[in-house]
This record gives C-alpha cells, structure tokens and sequence, in this order.
C-alpha cells in the first residue's frame, strides 16, 4: 500500500498543475454575459415562465441560469458558475438548494425579488491548509443564497493557492409581508 503513495502525489501535482493553468473567472466579464444572455432571451409568453439558460466563457466557464419573465423583462432565480476542467468531488449545496427553489417558487414573487449581486468572494485564507482540499463559503446576501468553492491548488498552509471551482447562487423565497422569513435557509 505504501507504494501507491507516490502515485497520489503525482496525481494530486497533475491536478495542480491543470487547476493552475485555468484562470479564476472575470467577474466584470461574467456580470455583462449574464446581463446580456437575459436582454436577449426574447419574452416569454406568460409572466412567471421560466427558463434554463446556458453560456460559456470564451476560457472555458460555463454559466447555468434560471430565469423568470416578470412581464417586462427576465429576472435571475439562480446561477452556476464552473469549469469542466475544475470539477471535483459533489457540487455543493447547488443542486440541493435549485431543487428546493424548483419546488417552492411561485411567480408572485418576482415582484419582490431584488437583482443579484455577481461579485468575486475571496477564498478562505485560514491555516492548515493542504494542497487538493476544498473549501467553500455560504452565506445569503440580499435575497440570494451564495455559496463559493475552491481547491488548493498550490502548497502548504500559507503557500496555499486557491483556485475557484464553483460558484453559486439561487434566489430565497421573499418573506411573506405578515408573516416571517419562509425562505430556504
């Protein structure tokens, strides 16, 4: 068994070196995408339609969006940003808090739903640190659900380098205006 550990290494160096080899993705750039993938989407036929949409960076990210059609314009319930290059281990809560979104959303809401926030969120920068860990971070700004994962890809505690892997949001039910929050939590 010891002599599959060197192999480990090997593999994990690989991985290293093709995470490395990716940039993190231009948030400025994915924001004017995003923005124009909704302008041009064409209207739907009834407000609260959704639909599923799908772009890809000209460095390989590749962004799915769900949106709704208030009656005037597309607006976001729901983003996944990743590289195929990137993928490992489970997606996170991604999958998890969509699926709770697909079941609880009514098209009411889209009165109340805030715009989203794209914004870079820093990797966590807390020791020890290990090369191939992934770390994310959760957290709910605004009405949205966030969550941000990375692998190191670089070395040990402080020599870490963090290179994004996903990057998630999807919108919380808006709370009721008698009633408290009835979001995902």
């Amino acid at each position: 068994m010891s002599c599959l550990r060197p192999f480990g290494w090997i593999l994990l160096l690989c991985l290293s070196a093709s995470l490395s080899a990716q940039d993190d993705p231009d948030f400025t750039r994915l924001t004017s995408l995003l923005s124009e993938t909704l302008a041009q989407a064409g209207p739907a036929r009834q407000t609260g339609d959704r639909s599923e949409m799908y772009r890809y960076t000209d460095d390989g990210w590749e962004m799915q969006l769900l949106a709704a059609w208030s009656g005037q314009r597309w607006l976001l319930l729901a983003a996944h940003l990743d590289h195929p290059e990137r993928r490992v281990g489970s997606p996170g809560r991604w999958e998890e808090r969509y699926r709770e979104l697909l079941r609880a959303y009514a098209p009411e809401w889209l009165e109340r739903l805030p715009l989203p926030d794209l914004f870079e969120v820093p990797p966590p920068g807390y020791n020890p640190a290990v090369p191939g860990e992934v770390r994310s971070r959760r957290f709910t700004w605004q009405g949205y659900w966030y969550e941000a994962r990375w692998i190191n890809s670089g070395g040990v505690d402080d020599d870490a380098e963090w290179s994004l892997v996903s990057y998630d949001l999807v919108a919380q039910p808006p709370p009721e205006d008698t009633q408290g929050d009835s979001g995902l939590n």
